[in-house]
This record gives structure tokens, C-alpha cells and sequence, in this order.
């Protein structure tokens, strides 16, 4: 799930990089893209590695593993993170469409068709609040 959420991030971070020009946003871009990959890649690793040195726990059955638990500040952290690095993404284009030559309908319709990722950002938040319940909200 980390690798896939990371390559989606890329995947648009890398189409805006195609649409808009400029060398702050190249630059903003770069370092979101570089962020999200560490972010991918660094919760790839701890799901790996969470039960230590074991890494074949994390393909058997739920039940038959005693030895390892899912740590569920893990959860929590990569909820968080997950609705950041969604609202990253989803707002560093909105600089350039501001500074476009154009009607200020056009603009809010144009932020609008980009704002599209918020239903993905809106999922994200559900499922943060499904963690923080399972977390913090049963006795």
C-alpha cells in the first residue's frame, strides 16, 4: 500500500512538472518528489521490517504469527503523513494558476478540475479516522 500511494503522488507530481514551468515550482517539485519517495520507501521498509529480522511474518496468516504486532503508531503516523503529503500535492500548483493570464472564473475553475484529489485526500482522512478510533477509541 506505501509503494502505491507513493507512486500515485509521483505519478501526478510528474504530470504537473510536464504542465507548469518555472524554476521555483521545478524546484518545489523536485523536493516534494524527493520527499514522497523517502516516504514511500521508508515506510516500505519499516512494514518489512516490523517484525524484525523475520521478514517471511509478513506472509503468513494473521493468526499464526504471535511473535510480531503491528504497531499501531505505525498506523497512526502513516495516516497522518499520507493526508500531509496529499494536501503537498494537491496545492503546488495553485501559485501558477493564480498567476495566469485569464478570467478569475476560469481560475477558480481550474483550481477546481486540479482540486479533484481532494476526494482521494477526503479517503484518506476516513481512514485516519477510522486509525484514531481503533487506536484511541476502544477501551
Amino acid at each position: 500500500m506505501t509503494l502505491l500511494f507513493g507512486t500515485i503522488k509521483l505519478s501526478v507530481l510528474l504530470f504537473y512538472r510536464r504542465i507548469f514551468l518555472g524554476r521555483i515550482f521545478n524546484r518545489c517539485s523536485i523536493a516534494i518528489c524527493v520527499l514522497i519517495v523517502l516516504w514511500s520507501l521508508s515506510f516500505c521498509l519499516s512494514v518489512a521490517f516490523q517484525c524484525g529480522t523475520h521478514i517471511e511474518y509478513s506472509w503468513t496468516p494473521v493468526l499464526d504469527v504471535t511473535k510480531c504486532d503491528k504497531d499501531k503508531i505505525w498506523e497512526l503516523s502513516f495516516g497522518i503523513t499520507d493526508v500531509v503529503t496529499d494536501l503537498m500535492v494537491l496545492a503546488i500548483p495553485l501559485p501558477i494558476i493564480f498567476k495566469l493570464h485569464m478570467s478569475t472564473l476560469r481560475k477558480v475553475g481550474l483550481c477546481g478540475i486540479f482540486s479533484l484529489g481532494l476526494f482521494s485526500t477526503a479517503s484518506a482522512i476516513v481512514r485516519l479516522v477510522e486509525v484514531v478510533y481503533n487506536v484511541y477509541g476502544k477501551s
